[in-house]
């Protein structure tokens, strides 16, 4: 024996773990949130799907699906990274033997990306236009009626689409599921009285999300022949779909768990081990079929059949079809067998004492077998009349790709699709995990099942009233007609089997249109008992007479049909349903008919019709005046740019420069521009800013602006001539009061300083220091600049003499003039020479001052010491001079 999953493919498992990136967006501003939250009603938050150009699309196809986000294009790889993209695939999948036909009409160029949730759909609208390649941004409406509670806050619930399965993705089928919300919300959870064994690999008995439902005494080792249990994964997987604990925080729900927050405990596992780790088993299925009858259960799930490949692979095909022909027949004569015998014991005394008393909740047993996964039209043992024989179907609502098929299966169960969507549940060391295949098909069957006998089961309810509901309550959405698999179980009418529950017709349907998106609104209706609708149908298209003449058996040519799946929804609850991309101007029919869970179905709703109204161009608006707007050759003006759309349509922005100095930047709101009138010859320019929605419709601001001439700087006043007292000090003063720009702007400065070893200048800021290094006059020249080189310039003496001499002669030595310099006015100085031999050589009075000092010729003098004597102010001074 071989576990079913492994029959047509190795191992499936996900793990599940969430990725971001290190590289995120800023957090919008207050405003943009408000507009992000308005948003996520309608469009999912973090996906999209983008239309790429055939090179893109082959360049993705060429990557590894994990490598995706990292893709040979930086500007693609800056843009996933900002948006905390997690994924990137191809909406519809490769399609095999249709592949061709789907490349032909493009569809392998539509790739979804899933991406940060914080990061808002116009954001990142915004960055997908800048990447070539990508050609359109599609929004993903949310298709769901109306928000809906989970039944429980296990975290992992959410992934489980064989509970509730409402469409979600364009792949799925409202109603691929096994409907048990409402038998969850309305009837049971399960009972601890409904004992199931789970004969597969080990079970995790004392797994987190499996230990309260578990039946530990009862369960036994039929390898080692103890009751010591060795957990994998495969057993584990299918007992927490049959009884993971539910509403307790953690990790999965299972079909009949029970309520943990309810102090409502669920079903009973039993784990009988046959098989180990590696899907083969030499424990006896015989012997484990009759240990949970003789044990107390009254289910017995078997997601396990026999393998008919030899050692190199070989399917023998011969040796299959012998087995199957075998289990169709009768237990007895020729095709008598231990494995029908334990069955038949199990049917007859599950339930019942030694003395065929009824014990337990049901008189009879029921044995559910796993049909197979070879994609053969047999399955042994599945096809023995005395088990319920359980086919696969995927999230799409078809049998799937593995499943064994034949007029001997009885129902079929979501078992999960590669393709499609896998079945997660429980894995050991309290892990979780998916699996596809008709090992997870099974314990759906046996989970609805010990659902119907925890509700109806007790003294009188037997085998057989079980099998009426089973079998008879199945899907009225999924039909497999042509798919030989049986039914699709609905668990939900399984429980109102026989019951007409046929709803009212919906007579509030309204529309209303947001450009070319429409809102339908109606309200639940009911039955005449208060059951609410299980679903409706929700006829559109551009038609009236079209939509008005459809019904649930016939859609007319041209009108198309959403499914609506309302089981826990209350008669009276507002409902919505959004269609978005519609086209402009254009008059949409739209009219529901409502249906119960058997597939009854109520009078259809009044015909409405909407019109959508002609397409909105984007607005672009600037929060500053831009009228008469100029800028003076220095300055740079900063403009803030928002660009809205009437109709909330995702937009493209294009900046188209009048000039090479302007500047464009996203902003965490909106667009920045940057205007410079920096290098720009005096005129007029205009900067172009173009936007465009989604559907073609353009917008455009021309912002004109005027550089004005520029005019070179001004002289305001003189600078005063300085006077430093001794060497190394120094002084310092700002230049700016002395110039003035007629434009305001700031100026720089330029020293030329003739007598660097007299002193050090330097500019910093606008501030003029000056370092005495000797002594002497010194003429300065102070040239101040504007942005565009034009200048001004002022003229000044600095005069570096001795501390506390009001005077000063210089140069001494002296070779021809002597220099005679005073106070800081001009005065008349006598000036008295008397040679060494004390004859006076000069004696005259000149005007002095300390910036225009008087000069004495001494060129003729003889070469010597002089006594220089002046007499200025009222004071007398000597000094003696040599003359070279």
């Amino acid at each position: 024996m071989r576990l079913l999953h492994q029959l047509a493919m190795g191992l499936v498992a996900f793990a599940l773990y969430a990725c971001s990136a290190d590289h995120k967006l800023p957090a919008s501003d207050p405003s943009e949130q408000a507009a992000d939250n308005s948003e996520s009603l309608i469009f999912s938050p973090g996906q999209a799907n983008l239309y790429l150009d055939e090179e893109t699309a082959l360049m993705l196809e060429s990557l590894p699906v994990e490598s995706r986000t990292a893709t040979p294009s930086a500007t693609m790889n800056n843009v996933l990274a900002d948006i905390g993209a997690t994924s990137l695939e191809r909406l519809f999948p490769y399609a095999g033997e249709f592949e061709a036909r789907t490349r032909e009409m493009g569809l392998h160029r539509w790739y979804k990306v899933q991406f940060d949730p914080n990061v808002s759909l116009d954001q990142a609208s915004a960055l997908f236009a800048k990447v070539d390649g990508v050609l359109t941004f599609e929004r993903n409406l949310k298709a769901t009626a109306c928000s809906l509670d989970l039944p429980f806050n296990d975290p992992q619930l959410p992934n489980q689409w064989q509970y509730y399965n409402p469409g979600a993705r364009s792949d799925w089928t409202p109603g691929a599921d096994m409907d048990v919300y409402a038998v969850w919300k309305y009837y049971t959870t399960g009972n601890p009285g409904v004992k199931v064994a789970i004969i597969d690999s080990g079970v995790q008995l004392d797994h987190e999300d499996l230990a309260a439902n578990a039946d530990a005494a009862d369960s036994f080792n039929f390898i080692t022949q103890t009751s010591v249990i060795q957990p994998e994964n495969h057993g584990t997987h299918v007992a927490g779909t049959i009884a993971a604990v539910n509403n307790n925080g953690i990790g999965v729900s299972g079909l009949a768990g029970g309520d943990a927050a309810a102090n409502k405990p669920g079903v009973k596992l039993m784990s009988l081990q046959i098989m180990g780790s590696n899907g083969s088993g030499s424990g006896s299925g015989e012997q484990a079929i009759k240990w949970a009858a003789d044990h107390g259960a009254v289910l017995c799930n078997n997601s396990w059949g026999y393998s008919f490949e030899d050692d190199k692979g070989n399917y023998l095909t011969d040796e299959a079809r012998r087995t199957h022909e075998f289990y169709l027949q009768p237990n007895e004569g020729d095709y008598r067998s231990s494995l029908k015998s334990a069955i038949d014991y199990f049917n007859a005394y599950a339930g019942l004492d030694a003395s065929g008393n009824q014990v337990g909740p049901m008189a009879g047993g029921l044995v559910i077998f796993a049909a197979g996964n070879d994609d053969k039209p047999w399955g042994a043992p599945a096809g023995y009349p005395g088990v319920v024989a359980v086919g696969s179907i995927g999230p799409h609502g078809y049998r799937t790709y593995y499943s064994n098929y034949g007029d001997w299966v009885d129902i079929s169960a979501t078992g999960g699709d590669a393709n499609y969507g896998t079945i997660l549940s429980t894995f050991i060391n309290n892990g979780y995990g998916s699996y596809q295949g008709t090992s997870m098909a099974c314990p759906h069957i046996t989970g609805v099942a010990a659902l119907l006998v925890s509700y109806f089961g007790g003294q009188g309810f037997t085998r057989d009233n079980l099998l009426e509901r089973l079998l008879g309550g199945t899907s009225p959405l999924v039909s497999l007609s042509g798919q030989p698999i049986g039914r699709l179980s609905d668990a939900y009418a399984a429980f109102t089997l026989g019951e007409e529950k046929t709803p009212e017709g919906a007579t509030d349907i309204e529309g209303k249109s947001d450009s070319n998106t429409i809102t339908v609104t109606w309200s639940v209706t009911g039955s005449s008992d208060g059951t609410p609708a299980a679903g409706y149908y929700l006829f559109y298209g551009t038609s009236e007479e079209a939509v008005a003449a459809s019904t649930p058996q016939k859609t007319v040519s041209g009108v198309s049909r959403n499914v609506i799946i309302t089981t826990t929804n209350t008669v009276g609850e507002k409902l919505s349903q959004v269609f978005s991309a519609l086209k402009f101007e254009t008059s949409y029919s739209f009219k529901l008919v409502g249906y119960d869970v058997q597939g009854n179905y109520g009078p259809s709703s009044p015909t409405i019709t909407v019109l959508t109204p002609a397409n909105q161009p984007p607005v672009i608006t600037v929060a500053e005046s831009v009228d008469n707007l100029s800028l003076k050759n220095f300055e740079t003006k900063e403009l803030h740019i928002s660009v809205s759309d009437p109709d909330g349509h995702a937009t493209s922005v294009e900046h188209l420069p009048g000039t090479s100095s302007e500047k464009w930047a996203a902003a965490t709101s909106g667009y920045l521009l940057f205007l410079s009138g920096s290098g720009l010859a005096p005129g007029e320019y205009a900067s172009v800013i173009r936007a465009r929605d989604t559907y073609g419709a353009t917008s455009e601001l021309q912002i004109v602006y005027r550089i004005l001439p520029n005019q070179p700087p001004v002289v305001v006043k003189d600078i005063p001539n300085q006077i430093i007292e001794g060497s190394s000090k120094s002084i310092s003063f700002e230049l700016d009061p002395f110039f003035n720009d007629p434009d305001g702007e700031p100026l720089t400065y330029k020293i030329n300083n003739p007598a660097q070893a007299v002193i050090h200048t330097n500019v910093n800021e606008g501030m003029l220091y000056i370092t005495s290094l000797g002594y002497g006059l010194v003429p300065l020249t102070v040239t101040a600049f504007d942005a565009r080189g034009d200048s001004a310039e002022l003229q000044f003496q600095v005069l570096v003499r001795e501390n506390g001499v009001e005077y000063q002669l210089y140069p001494n030595p002296v070779v021809s003039d002597l220099f005679v310099s005073t106070g800081t006015d001009l005065e008349q100085t006598r000036v008295i020479i008397v040679s060494s031999t004390g004859n006076t050589v000069y004696d005259e009075t000149i005007s002095t001052s300390a910036f225009v000092p008087g000069v004495v010729s001494m060129e003729k003098f003889a070469p010597g010491k002089y006594v220089v004597t002046i007499r200025f102010s009222g004071k007398e001074y000597q000094q003696t001079v040599i003359k070279k």
